[in-house]
């Protein structure tokens, strides 16, 4: 991860995202982050 950033805010929900799924997408109270990550998430395929 090149660049991290710390919300100050609670936790609230998280998924990776993005044609690669190297993207983790974090939600807090006020914000919503972007962190990319060397490993992919998992795909649990497409939503009904």
């Amino acid at each position: 991860m090149a660049r991290s950033q710390t919300a100050t805010s609670g936790r609230a929900n998280f998924c990776f995202g993005d044609d690669d799924l190297r993207s983790l997408y974090v939600t807090a109270s006020s914000s919503l982050l972007r962190l990319r990550v060397k490993v992919p998430g998992l795909s649990l395929g497409p939503l009904p």
